[in-house]
Protein backbone atom coordinates (compact mmCIF):
# COMPACT_ATOMS: atom_id res chain seq x y z
CA UNK A 1 0.00 0.00 0.00
CA UNK A 2 1.23 3.31 -1.13
CA UNK A 3 -0.03 6.56 0.76
CA UNK A 4 0.78 10.02 -0.40
CA UNK A 5 3.02 11.33 2.19
CA UNK A 6 3.86 15.20 0.76
CA UNK A 7 5.17 16.64 4.41
CA UNK A 8 7.98 13.61 4.46
CA UNK A 9 8.29 12.71 0.40
CA UNK A 10 6.40 12.15 -2.52
CA UNK A 11 4.90 8.53 -1.52
CA UNK A 12 5.45 6.22 1.88
CA UNK A 13 4.95 2.10 1.14
CA UNK A 14 3.65 0.07 3.99
CA UNK A 15 4.05 -3.72 3.22
CA UNK A 16 1.19 -5.62 4.35
CA UNK A 17 2.03 -6.64 8.36
CA UNK A 18 2.58 -3.14 9.58
CA UNK A 19 0.80 -0.74 11.77
CA UNK A 20 0.77 1.53 8.56
CA UNK A 21 -0.93 -0.68 6.53
CA UNK A 22 -3.33 -1.81 9.11
CA UNK A 23 -4.24 2.32 9.72
CA UNK A 24 -4.33 2.94 6.06
CA UNK A 25 -6.48 -0.37 5.59
CA UNK A 26 -9.46 0.24 8.52
CA UNK A 27 -9.32 3.83 7.32
CA UNK A 28 -10.29 2.91 3.77
CA UNK A 29 -12.45 -0.44 4.22
CA UNK A 30 -13.59 -0.09 7.66
CA UNK A 31 -13.99 3.60 8.47
CA UNK A 32 -15.21 4.26 4.96
CA UNK A 33 -12.41 7.54 5.45
CA UNK A 34 -12.13 7.98 2.53
CA UNK A 35 -12.85 9.55 -0.95
CA UNK A 36 -12.47 8.74 -4.55
CA UNK A 37 -10.94 12.05 -6.72
CA UNK A 38 -9.90 11.52 -10.16
CA UNK A 39 -5.77 12.44 -10.61
CA UNK A 40 -7.06 15.10 -13.32
CA UNK A 41 -9.00 16.96 -10.44
CA UNK A 42 -5.69 16.80 -7.49
CA UNK A 43 -3.93 20.07 -7.47
CA UNK A 44 -1.21 19.64 -7.62
CA UNK A 45 -1.37 16.34 -9.09
CA UNK A 46 0.56 13.44 -7.17
CA UNK A 47 4.16 12.23 -8.31
CA UNK A 48 4.01 8.92 -10.35
CA UNK A 49 3.96 5.53 -8.37
CA UNK A 50 7.26 4.45 -7.95
CA UNK A 51 7.40 0.43 -8.32
CA UNK A 52 6.81 -1.71 -5.33
CA UNK A 53 9.28 -3.16 -3.63
CA UNK A 54 10.20 -6.71 -3.54
CA UNK A 55 9.42 -8.77 -0.64
CA UNK A 56 9.94 -10.97 1.43
CA UNK A 57 8.05 -8.44 3.71
CA UNK A 58 8.08 -8.97 7.99
CA UNK A 59 5.13 -10.76 9.08
CA UNK A 60 2.84 -9.00 11.72
CA UNK A 61 4.31 -10.61 14.17
CA UNK A 62 7.72 -9.65 13.51
CA UNK A 63 6.63 -5.58 13.20
CA UNK A 64 5.06 -6.08 16.44
CA UNK A 65 8.54 -7.21 18.10
CA UNK A 66 8.55 -10.70 17.85
CA UNK A 67 12.18 -11.99 17.68
CA UNK A 68 13.80 -8.81 18.60
CA UNK A 69 14.53 -8.44 21.80
CA UNK A 70 14.33 -5.60 24.53
CA UNK A 71 17.03 -3.53 26.24
CA UNK A 72 16.17 -4.46 30.29
CA UNK A 73 17.86 -1.03 31.22
CA UNK A 74 14.67 0.24 30.07
CA UNK A 75 12.32 -1.78 32.11
CA UNK A 76 14.82 -2.02 35.34
CA UNK A 77 11.52 -3.32 37.72
CA UNK A 78 10.58 -6.10 35.03
CA UNK A 79 15.04 -7.20 34.72
CA UNK A 80 14.75 -7.61 38.79
CA UNK A 81 12.01 -9.89 38.70
CA UNK A 82 12.99 -11.89 35.82
CA UNK A 83 16.49 -12.36 37.46
CA UNK A 84 15.80 -15.71 39.27
CA UNK A 85 13.33 -16.86 37.12
CA UNK A 86 15.89 -19.07 34.64
CA UNK A 87 15.62 -20.42 31.39
CA UNK A 88 12.13 -20.80 31.16
CA UNK A 89 10.96 -16.93 32.42
CA UNK A 90 8.14 -15.93 33.67
CA UNK A 91 4.32 -15.99 32.23
CA UNK A 92 2.80 -12.85 30.90
CA UNK A 93 -0.30 -12.61 30.40
CA UNK A 94 -2.33 -10.00 28.04
CA UNK A 95 -5.55 -8.79 28.26
CA UNK A 96 -6.87 -8.04 24.22
CA UNK A 97 -9.96 -5.56 23.70
CA UNK A 98 -11.83 -6.62 21.05
CA UNK A 99 -14.15 -3.90 19.60
CA UNK A 100 -17.23 -5.48 17.64
CA UNK A 101 -17.87 -2.21 15.63
CA UNK A 102 -14.47 -2.31 13.95
CA UNK A 103 -14.79 -6.09 13.30
CA UNK A 104 -17.83 -6.28 12.01
CA UNK A 105 -16.26 -4.40 9.21
CA UNK A 106 -13.63 -5.65 6.84
CA UNK A 107 -11.95 -9.07 7.12
CA UNK A 108 -10.60 -9.32 10.62
CA UNK A 109 -10.61 -8.36 13.93
CA UNK A 110 -9.52 -5.49 15.81
CA UNK A 111 -8.10 -6.44 19.27
CA UNK A 112 -6.28 -4.02 21.09
CA UNK A 113 -3.92 -4.17 23.98
CA UNK A 114 -6.20 -3.53 27.27
CA UNK A 115 -3.85 -4.60 30.08
CA UNK A 116 -0.70 -6.83 30.46
CA UNK A 117 0.15 -8.50 33.96
CA UNK A 118 2.55 -11.12 35.30
CA UNK A 119 -0.44 -12.21 38.03
CA UNK A 120 -2.94 -14.61 36.04
CA UNK A 121 -5.16 -13.94 38.61
CA UNK A 122 -5.45 -10.20 38.11
CA UNK A 123 -5.37 -10.68 34.17
CA UNK A 124 -7.95 -13.22 34.16
CA UNK A 125 -10.24 -10.95 36.35
CA UNK A 126 -9.99 -7.89 34.24
CA UNK A 127 -10.61 -10.36 31.13
CA UNK A 128 -13.63 -11.49 32.96
CA UNK A 129 -14.74 -8.19 33.63
CA UNK A 130 -18.52 -7.24 31.70
CA UNK A 131 -18.53 -4.90 28.92
CA UNK A 132 -20.55 -3.36 26.82
CA UNK A 133 -22.31 -5.98 24.46
CA UNK A 134 -20.10 -4.03 21.88
CA UNK A 135 -16.71 -4.60 23.19
CA UNK A 136 -15.31 -8.73 24.51
CA UNK A 137 -12.02 -8.96 25.89
CA UNK A 138 -9.16 -12.10 25.92
CA UNK A 139 -6.45 -13.37 27.30
CA UNK A 140 -3.45 -14.48 25.69
CA UNK A 141 -0.27 -15.75 27.05
CA UNK A 142 3.61 -15.87 26.38
CA UNK A 143 6.81 -16.26 28.46
CA UNK A 144 9.27 -13.86 29.02
CA UNK A 145 12.87 -14.19 30.38
CA UNK A 146 16.39 -12.24 30.95
CA UNK A 147 19.11 -13.37 28.56
CA UNK A 148 22.30 -11.10 29.84
CA UNK A 149 20.79 -7.63 29.72
CA UNK A 150 18.07 -8.06 26.97
CA UNK A 151 14.29 -9.45 27.69
CA UNK A 152 13.45 -12.15 25.08
CA UNK A 153 10.49 -14.30 24.69
CA UNK A 154 10.39 -17.54 22.55
CA UNK A 155 6.66 -18.08 21.78
CA UNK A 156 5.45 -14.05 21.70
CA UNK A 157 3.31 -14.39 18.66
CA UNK A 158 0.66 -11.80 18.13
CA UNK A 159 -1.59 -13.04 15.24
CA UNK A 160 -2.87 -10.82 12.51
CA UNK A 161 -5.34 -7.30 14.05
CA UNK A 162 -3.83 -8.54 18.04
CA UNK A 163 -2.07 -5.14 18.73
CA UNK A 164 0.05 -6.08 21.58
CA UNK A 165 3.67 -4.17 20.35
CA UNK A 166 6.04 -6.08 22.81
CA UNK A 167 7.52 -3.02 24.15
CA UNK A 168 3.84 -1.83 24.78
CA UNK A 169 3.45 -4.97 27.07
CA UNK A 170 6.60 -4.22 28.74
CA UNK A 171 6.23 -0.86 29.55
CA UNK A 172 2.90 -1.78 31.13
CA UNK A 173 4.27 -4.39 33.02
CA UNK A 174 6.96 -2.14 34.17
CA UNK A 175 4.43 0.19 35.13
CA UNK A 176 2.69 -2.47 36.93
CA UNK A 177 5.62 -3.72 38.86
CA UNK A 178 6.60 -0.24 40.01
CA UNK A 179 2.89 0.36 41.29
CA UNK A 180 3.75 -2.74 43.60
CA UNK A 181 6.83 -1.61 44.64
CA UNK A 182 5.55 1.63 45.74
CA UNK A 183 2.44 -0.10 47.82
CA UNK A 184 5.06 -2.31 49.23
CA UNK A 185 7.36 0.52 50.23
CA UNK A 186 4.36 2.19 51.53
CA UNK A 187 3.34 -0.27 54.07
CA UNK A 188 7.09 -0.58 55.11
CA UNK A 189 7.43 2.62 56.16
Amino acid sequence: LFADQRATGPWSFFPPGTEGYDYFHQKIFRQYATEVVPVDELDPPPPPLPPAPKGPFPTWAENQGKGRPADSGRHPSLASRLKGAGEDGLPVYVVLIEDHHESMFGDGKSLDLQAASLDRERAESIAGRPHSQYETLSLRKFALRLSGDRLVSRDYDPQRYEHYPLESVLALLERELRAIGEVAAGQAG
